[in-house]
């Protein structure tokens, strides 16, 4: 009985981490992408270039 307490508390905790974990790797590749794009990544606001211009 106590060992399932204790795997269930343990898998608990792992999901929140887990969680987390994707939640800061998302923002981290946004930010990454927002910055080398220059922008906010939204295809709507960005701007067109003529070629040869």
């Amino acid at each position: 009985m106590r060992q399932r307490v204790s795997e269930a508390t343990v898998a608990a905790e792992f999901r929140t981490l887990h969680r987390d974990l994707i939640g800061c790797f998302d923002e981290m590749a946004d930010h990454l992408i927002a910055d080398a794009m220059r922008g906010d990544g939204n295809d709507e606001t960005l701007e067109q270039r003529q070629i040869g211009r």
